[in-house]
């Protein structure tokens, strides 16, 4: 489970800045989505609606995700992902999950803390050129094993995300944008009311949150990936 004070440090990693506009980065961005607040953020339940107007319901669990939408439930449970049709016992063969669609990304504190996970074993001797600075926002980014690059842009001014891009870096699939706008304070911590998330040109998710539970009571089973 990874917590506040261990968002704060793997942002520390990952960006290799020195003296004081080190502490500026890693202080803006972790109070900006709620400091040690985030302590609760490991579990999530998410109730909203599409842009359809059905409702839906996200869930989280440390890196996994469960997402009920009215015609399908779809998880993703570490490196592998299932789904099935609404009132179906088939479930689609588990596969390896693709990048761009963990919907625990759906979330900005998660997106957040996965970019830093993965690219924190980079040594922060590389961090100054995943990182850049300007008056409206910051970018951080950095390509994986995989041959995808993940970049996250913060406003400079709030210290909240705004966006995750996920793109490959051979040109296999489109670019994934996930937008996150609307934030409001909900028990301390920053949450986007409205998730947008792009495959290429097309709309592939609209999200408008209505309520959020930090550390509700989610059994393992929810997000159990059947062979």
């Amino acid at each position: 489970m990874c917590n506040g004070s261990q968002f704060i440090l793997y942002i520390a990693m990952l960006v290799s800045l020195s003296g004081y506009l080190l502490a500026q980065v890693t202080d803006d961005f972790g109070q900006a989505h709620g400091g040690p607040e985030l302590d609760r953020a490991a579990y999530v339940l998410v109730e909203g609606s599409l842009d359809d107007g059905q409702p839906a319901r996200l869930k989280i669990r440390d890196n996994q995700s469960r997402l009920e939408a009215p015609g399908y439930t779809a998880l993703s449970d570490g490196g592998l992902q299932q789904w099935w049709k609404a009132g179906s016992v088939r479930r689609s063969p588990a596969r390896a999950a693709h990048p761009g669609l963990d919907n625990s990304l759906l979330m900005p504190f998660r997106a957040v803390l996965r970019l830093a996970e993965d690219y924190r074993d980079r040594g922060v001797s590389e961090g100054r050129r995943h990182f850049e600075h300007t008056a409206e926002r910051r970018r951080f980014w950095g390509a994986g094993p995989e041959r995808w690059k993940v970049s996250l842009e913060f406003d400079a001014q709030t210290g909240l995300l705004s966006e995750c891009r996920i793109e490959a870096l051979d040109g296999a699939f489109d670019p994934i944008v996930i937008a996150y706008s609307d934030y409001r304070q909900m028990q301390g911590i920053a949450v986007p009311f409205r998730v947008t998330r792009h495959w290429g040109e097309r709309l592939e998710l609209g999200l408008k949150v209505e309520s959020v539970d930090f550390q509700p009571p989610l059994t393992p089973k929810e997000f159990e990936v059947e062979p």
